[in-house]
């Protein structure tokens, strides 16, 4: 297991707050990504909000 940055809805009306998340270890048929930058997208806000 790993531990990653993540950001978080706790409701659906709260921001996005920055947490942390436990992934598991990649397997045989898995590919591994390395992901340097990403973001929130509009469609990120909506999805929280229902």
């Amino acid at each position: 297991m790993s531990t990653v940055k993540a950001y978080a809805a706790p409701s659906a009306t709260g921001a996005l707050i920055p947490t942390t998340i436990e992934r598991r270890d990649v397997g045989p048929h898995d590919v591994l990504i390395d992901i340097k930058f990403a973001g929130i997208c509009h469609s990120d806000i909506h999805t929280v909000r229902g």
